[in-house]
């Protein structure tokens, strides 16, 4: 007897339908929304995790959109987006706006256009009616897991907008977090919905519990002491490998604090080597520098390997290998730590720290990004201090954001704790403008 999959039926959670005017039996409106029910979005759709379509013309211009989770199997999807889109408009009838959930997928049209706008309200959330044995570490525990989760969920190299990840609570408890959003939104709208979300679930919806979720029109967070994913959570660096082709980075930075700050601009030298147009064998005089760049790498996948990230949210960088055999420095720059803080905040003079023969081969972006990193690297509370994977993310990302550095820990002169909250720089490390979507995974 042949062997056959048997696809779950997705269990329906909650709907809501507008209550604003109805259309009407066999108007363009209803039209509209079919050809986006069934065609536009199921079919048009394929075998893709999300689409968003717009049919027809103002006033009957019929707006749709349909998430599924990123862990599902396309037939999965696809069977969740079907019922879904049948249920819809039995639950909602002749409503002009709507959006139905389900454990696997959520399904929405409107009369307005909601593209591109994060929206979190209405939502749904659900929490374990079992409590936690100590709610203020949970806490902390979870919001570090939904900080670094949503980094990597709105960074360049997640293309679903879409991160798991398991962390240890306690030697043997495990905690599982997954967050996501609709992908017609900007990294910045991204972050933003889920900010509001994971802040209301941890803090008032399930705060003390052992699980809860927070269903969003826009975006979607869970956490759980169970797997609740079809497939093992994805390591924060699963999906930050470099980009096809030549394009690649590898930066390796070496940190080490004493009365002053060291902070490594080994970005700027590895970005102007890789810039080289010319082949490694075309500049035979490079050749050691090149090696050393290949060492360095193999030696960071060998100690910082996908299996060393996972478990307890990523290593810190305190707790890196202080013996110097453990880190392939490929450039040193001492900096004053004094300095370096001053002109951060003045938002003049920082290029000067850089070697002058890098200067005009180099991009100030890219080397202000190593610059922001290395001071995050050295601030005083470690808990601030950026995880191995949240750096990563931070090396790789165009649009990603990195919080804005605190006073650092080994400041010469320090009075206060205090942040430098209107940098300069917050324009020039950050590049969050929108490039042309691909709505179909």
């Amino acid at each position: 007897m042949p062997h056959t999959t048997v696809i779950p039926a997705p269990v329906f959670y909650y709907k809501v339908c507008s209550n604003t005017t109805d259309y009407k039996v066999g108007s363009q409106f209803q039209s509209n929304l079919n050809r986006i029910l069934y065609r536009a979005l199921y079919v048009d759709g394929g075998y893709s995790i999300f689409s968003y379509k717009a049919e027809g013309e103002a006033p009957d211009k019929v707006y749709g959109l349909f998430l599924c989770r990123g862990d599902l199997t396309s037939a999965n999807c696809q069977n969740c987006i079907e019922v879904a889109s049948d249920e819809i408009v039995q639950k909602c009838p002749f409503k002009k706006e709507a959006i139905i959930w389900y454990d696997h997928c959520l399904i929405r049209y409107s009369d307005r256009s909601f593209f591109s706008t994060a929206e979190t309200s209405p939502y749904l959330c659900f929490y374990n009616t079992a409590n936690v044995t100590e709610p203020g570490k949970f806490a902390e525990i979870l919001e570090k897991m939904f900080a670094n989760l949503t980094s990597f969920a709105t960074s360049i190299h997640s293309k679903r907008m879409y991160a798991t990840n398991e962390a240890n609570v306690g030697n043997l408890t495990k905690l599982y977090g997954m967050v996501q959003c609709t992908r017609d939104l900007s990294t910045v709208l991204c972050r933003n919905c889920l900010d509001a979300i994971i802040e209301y679930l941890v803090r008032v919806c399930s705060a003390g519990k052992q699980g809860g979720r927070l269903i969003a029109p826009s975006c979607i967070v869970r956490y759980e002491l169970y797997p609740f994913l079809e497939d093992p959570p994805v390591s924060e660096t699963d999906d930050v490998g470099g980009s096809s082709g030549n394009k690649r980075k590898m930066i390796a930075i070496g940190v080490s604090v004493s009365t002053s700050v060291v902070v490594a601009l080994v970005g700027s030298k590895i970005y102007y080597l890789r810039r080289r147009k010319r082949t490694v064998e075309e500049e035979d005089e490079n050749s050691e520098r090149i090696q050393l760049i290949d060492l360095a790498r193999r030696r960071l996948v060998d100690n910082y390997s996908t299996e060393n990230l996972q478990g307890e949210n990523s290593t810190k960088w305190q707790d890196f290998p202080s013996n110097h055999n453990d880190y392939l420095y490929l450039q040193i720059n001492l900096l004053n730590c004094q300095q370096v803080w001053n002109l951060w905040c003045k938002g003049e003079g920082i290029l000067e720290f850089m070697d002058p023969l890098l200067v005009e081969s180099c991009v100030a972006t890219e080397v202000l990004k190593c610059i922001h990193i290395g001071l995050l690297c050295v601030q005083e509370d470690p808990a601030n201090r950026p995880t191995m994977s949240f750096v990563v993310i931070m090396l790789g990302s165009d649009s990603a954001t990195p919080p804005q550095p605190a006073q650092p820990a080994f400041y010469v002169e320090r009075l206060e704790f205090k942040s430098c909250l209107s940098s300069p720089h917050d324009n020039v490390v950050s590049v969050n403008d929108v490039t042309s979507l691909d709505v179909s995974l």
